[in-house]
């Protein structure tokens, strides 16, 4: 399922409305003058599918709309997304009207168009119908959170402003922005294909499953030097018995001994006095707090999350006793009416004690039947909910000993053990390592089989690694750039741009384009010429298009062009130039390439260009759906704008 454009609707502040119908499966123009807010198209399009800025220029149109609506067409019917306009000095809005409506209905009213959703909701609707599946999207070097792959990220490839179409140095939508290049690189292997949404949880899962298994590795050891030789431990008690946090046991045990340093980690020290670095210290110390805390909050849930795993595994497995029970009375294929409750339904003798018909037999097995078709639905989010604790978890341990670390290093920085008149610092750097050497042997506790436990998880491992074939994964990448290439040079060589009929590739890590000549290879940033810039653009547009769509990948299906012609045009050109024959030839061969795209996508697709040219090809005028070149003919309806200077639009 995917979505294309079938109108844009203005409405002013008396409601009046404005429309902009377009073809859903063929390119679409608009040619006019300058200054009647053809860009201002690309910019309402992407403020009513969930952008979070309003980028519409300051102007009429700012002026004179109060809310924009757009008509999507989608495999399952037509869809309704509209916003309203910010307030006067607002960047944005976080509220918008999404619904269906009927195919071919009137345009709804402006009193329709009030808000149902906010931002995120109505982004998560659109991306549910372009068909974008529950998705976690893998970040490349552990910068940034993960994230869910969403429309937003899908009009990285669906948009080119006016700026972008012909820049040398950026290739995607918004690539300019910051952050924004490593967005692009992490979402384009979801919406090429090469990864599925079932693999980013795998890999957390083999993630997660690592490093418990390190954990549990690294507490055997301790346990087992431990009972070797309780040299760390009798050192630690030692040290506090020296700064009076404890008085010293008559009981030397091994319990005896990891109670007493329990006590020690209980303890409340005073406040240190000020020295050097004492801030540092101060804040190392209120941080270790804060993580313990969080520690004992994520182990109490990890606890009852896996209470509920056992508990439904259980349930799963009386129901399905229960199911198979009465599954072996309906293969019987009893009949259920011919002889009650009262007679035998197999030989038909009458019986002392009436049994339970047939039909209720049959009724009890369809209640277990979803009773298990509940449970079934929960197990995967309650392992998802165990695995995410797990993670935190280990990421809080790690984030303790980094603390304790920290700590260490500022008491030897100081020499605190040796230089320090007052205790207090001394207490609170014992009582530290105290604390991280009992999260470190106390655990085992938890489980008795250590042992079994690591060898479950050596398993699953292996299982999950083979399962992943992270090298698998980088072969389909590299095979569909591959073929996505392969149509950039088809185009290329079509649009006979420099070095063609070369190939050309699509560089996902420095998202570019990249020409292999004989001569060398050479990036779009090195190739000169704004007509072989917009050539790239639109040869790789169309290439990742054409893949999209063969594969039916939920991308919408849609491109939104901004002034492809201006490499053609100087900056000071005047309305009415026109352009000679070899560039004239050049953009009718660009336009050739969106009609043949549109011709030959799987599903159809649509092309909206904002065009400042007007070719006299038959099949460009054919295209055309807005001309806006004589007086008044513009965005916005003259009246609206009478308005304005008459002083009536408040």
């Amino acid at each position: 399922m995917t979505i294309k454009i079938q109108a844009l609707h203005l409405y002013n502040r008396d409601g009046e409305r404005r429309t902009l119908n377009f073809s859903p499966d063929s390119v679409n123009i608009i040619t006019g003058r300058s200054g009647t807010g053809k860009s201002a198209v690309v910019d309402i399009i992407d403020y009513c599918l969930g952008s979070k800025r309003y980028n519409v220029a300051a102007g009429a149109v700012r002026l004179t709309v109060r809310h924009y609506a757009l008509e999507l067409t989608t495999r399952s019917g037509t869809i309704l997304v509209a916003r309203a306009a910010p307030a006067a000095g607002g960047k944005s809005t976080t509220q918008m009207h999404v619904s269906y409506r009927e195919a071919g209905a009137v345009p709804p009213p402006v009193s329709e168009l009030e808000p149902n959703a906010d931002l995120n909701s109505a982004v998560g609707f659109l991306s549910r119908v372009t068909g974008i599946d529950e998705n976690r999207t893998e970040v490349v070097g552990g910068t940034r959170a993960e994230f869910d792959a969403t429309i937003r990220h899908a009009l990285f490839f669906c948009i080119q402003e006016q700026r972008e179409i012909a820049n040398r140095e950026i290739l995607f939508h918004t690539q300019g922005e910051d952050f924004r290049p490593q967005t692009i690189r992490d979402v384009l292997p979801y919406f090429l294909g090469t990864v599925d949404p079932q693999y980013i949880g795998k890999r957390n899962l083999l993630r997660a499953r690592e490093r418990e298994l390190r954990e549990l590795e690294r507490r055997s050891q301790d346990e087992h030097a431990l009972a070797r030789a309780p040299g760390r431990a009798a050192a630690l008690l030692a040290e506090a018995i020296a700064v009076g946090l404890v008085s010293a046991p008559q009981d030397l045990s091994r319990a005896a001994v990891i109670e007493t340093l329990a006590q020690v980690a209980r303890s409340q020290a005073p406040e240190p006095q000020p020295v050097d670095r004492s801030d540092d210290l101060a804040r190392l110390l209120d941080s270790r707090e804060q993580l313990r805390g969080e520690y004992a909050d994520t182990r109490a849930e990890l606890r009852r999350l896996r209470r509920l795993v056992r508990y439904e595994d259980d349930f799963n497995g009386e129901a399905g006793e229960r199911h198979g029970r009465l599954q072996a009375l309906n293969l019987l294929r009893l009949p259920n009416v011919a002889f009650g409750t009262s007679a035998c339904p197999v030989c038909a003798s009458a019986l002392a004690d009436p049994i339970t018909s047939v039909s209720e037999i049959q009724d009890h097995l369809e209640g277990v039947a979803r009773e298990i078709a509940d449970v079934s639905q929960d197990l995967p989010r309650l392992h998802q909910a165990v695995a995410a604790s797990e993670i935190r978890l280990a990421e809080l341990t790690e984030s303790l000993a980094e603390n304790q670390q920290g700590i260490d290093r500022i008491a030897e920085s100081i020499e605190l053990f040796e230089s320090l008149r007052e205790t207090s610092l001394q207490r609170a750097a014992i009582r530290g390592r105290t604390s991280l050497f009992l999260e470190s042997v106390s655990r085992e506790t938890e489980d008795a089989f250590v042992g079994d436990r690591i060898i479950e998880l050596q398993r699953e491992i292996d299982a999950l690694k083979e399962d992943l074939d992270v090298d698998a994964a980088a072969e389909r990448l590299a095979a569909a750039l591959s073929r996505v290439s392969y149509r950039i040079t088809d185009v290329a060589n079509k649009l006979d741009l420099e070095h063609a009929p070369a190939p050309v590739r699509l560089d996902i890590r420095a998202l570019t384009v990249v020409v292999d000549t004989a001569h060398g290879s050479y990036r779009l940033r090195e190739i000169g010429s704004g007509e072989n810039w917009l050539g790239y653009h639109l040869a790789t547009l169309i290439g990742l298009h054409n893949h999209f769509s063969e594969n039916d990948r939920p991308v919408p299906r849609f491109m939104v062009l901004d002034q492809p012609s201006q490499v053609y045009f100087p900056p000071d050109a005047a309305d009415g130039d026109t352009l000679d024959d070899a560039d004239h030839a050049s953009l009718a061969q660009a336009f050739d390439e969106l009609f043949r795209l549109t011709d030959e996508a799987n599903g159809g697709f649509q092309v909206i260009v904002l065009e400042h040219a007007d070719l006299d090809d038959a099949r460009f005028q054919e295209a055309v759906v807005e001309r806006w070149r004589a007086d008044g003919q513009a965005l916005i309806p003259q009246p609206w704008i009478d308005d304005l200077d008459s002083g009536d639009a408040g």
